[in-house]
C-alpha cells in the first residue's frame, strides 16, 4: 500500500509544480508585452511632441534699414555722351530713399538726379571738322557755350547688408531722364576766300527710359544719422529734334549764307559714373528681418 503511495504523490507534486512554471511564463510574456505597447505610446507621444515643437532660430545680428539721403558729386560721361556728345565732366545732385518692407534685406529704392555736364570745346569742333570733311573750313563757338542738363526719377528695388558700424547697399532702378541739348552758336571760316559764316543749333529737350546701378556705403554717425558714399552708373538714350539755322557749306565747301532751317532727328545717348557724398536719415525696419532656420 504505502509503496504503491509514493509514486502516486511525487507523480502529483510534480504536475502542480509545471502547472506553476507555465502560468509564470504566460503572466511573464504579457508583462513584457505590456511594457512593449505602453513604450511604443511614449514614443509616439514624444514624438509628436518633438513635431509641434518649434525648431530654433537664428535672426541677424544687425536689423535692417533704410534711409533718406541728399548728396551730391562728380559726374564723368562715358560711351556715346563723351564721343559723339563731346560731354565733359560735371556735377550732379541727388536725392534718394530706401525703405525696408518687401522682404528681408530687400526694399523699395527711390532716386531723384539733377546734373550738368559740360561740353568739351576741342572735342566738339574736331569732331564736327571730321565729320563734315572740309579741311579748307575752320570751326569756333561764338558766344557762351552752356552746359548738358539732365533731371531722372527712378525707382526699383535695393538690397541691404547691415554691419555695427557700416551697411552696404545695392540697387537697380529705372525711370525716366529728362534731358537737354543746349543751343550753340558756331561761326566758320573758309581759310581760302576769307568767307565767313555762322549756324545756329537751338535749345531742345527730350526724355527717354533711364537706368540706374548703383552701390551705397553707409557710415552710421549715431542711430538718426549716416554718412554715405555712392557710385553709380545711369544711362538713357533720348531722341532729340534739332533745328539748325544761318549759314550752311555746300558739296564743294563754300559757305553759303542764310541756307535756311534745318530739322533733324538725332539720338544721344547720356551715359555716366557719377561719385557723389551725402548725408543720410536712418529708417529702421518696423520689424526684425524673417528668422532664418538653423
Amino acid at each position: 500500500m504505502n509503496s504503491k503511495f509514493l509514486p502516486a504523490l511525487f507523480i502529483f507534486i510534480f504536475s502542480i509544480q509545471s502547472l506553476q512554471a507555465q502560468d509564470s511564463v504566460k503572466h511573464k510574456a504579457k508583462h513584457n508585452h505590456s511594457s512593449k505597447v505602453s513604450s511604443a505610446s511614449n514614443s509616439d507621444t514624444k514624438d509628436e511632441v518633438k513635431a509641434k515643437t518649434p525648431k530654433p532660430v537664428v535672426m541677424p545680428k544687425y536689423q535692417r534699414d533704410g534711409y533718406v539721403a541728399l548728396s551730391a558729386g562728380l559726374g564723368a560721361p562715358v560711351g556715346g555722351y563723351s564721343g559723339s556728345g563731346s560731354a565733359g565732366s560735371g556735377s550732379v545732385f541727388s536725392i534718394s530713399a530706401g525703405f525696408p518692407g518687401i522682404i528681408s534685406h530687400c526694399g523699395i529704392g527711390l532716386k531723384f538726379d539733377d546734373g550738368t555736364n559740360s561740353i568739351n570745346q576741342g572735342n566738339f569742333l574736331n569732331s564736327l571738322s571730321n565729320g563734315l570733311g572740309f579741311s579748307n573750313i575752320s570751326y569756333s563757338f561764338v558766344g557762351k557755350v552752356n552746359a548738358y542738363s539732365y533731371k531722372t526719377l527712378l525707382t526699383g528695388i535695393y538690397l541691404t547688408y547691415p554691419g555695427k558700424t557700416i551697411t552696404i547697399d545695392a540697387r537697380i532702378l529705372g525711370g525716366v531722364m529728362f534731358a537737354n541739348v543746349p543751343s550753340i552758336a558756331i561761326n566758320m571760316t573758309d581759310n581760302t576766300t576769307g568767307n565767313m559764316g555762322a549756324f545756329y543749333q537751338g535749345e531742345t529737350s527730350a526724355s527717354g527710359f533711364a537706368i540706374d546701378f548703383g552701390l551705397d556705403a553707409r557710415y552710421w554717425v549715431n542711430r538718426k544719422f549716416s554718412v554715405i558714399f555712392s557710385a553709380d552708373y545711369l544711362h538713357a538714350d533720348p531722341s532729340f529734334l534739332l533745328v539748325v539755322t544761318g549759314a550752311a557749306l555746300n558739296t564743294n565747301g563754300e559757305i553759303a549764307q542764310e541756307a535756311g532751317r534745318e530739322t533733324t532727328a538725332s539720338s544721344q545717348p547720356f551715359s555716366l559714373f557719377s561719385l557723389s557724398l551725402g548725408i543720410g536719415y536712418n529708417i529702421m525696419a518696423q520689424k526684425p528681418s524673417s528668422p532664418q532656420a538653423q
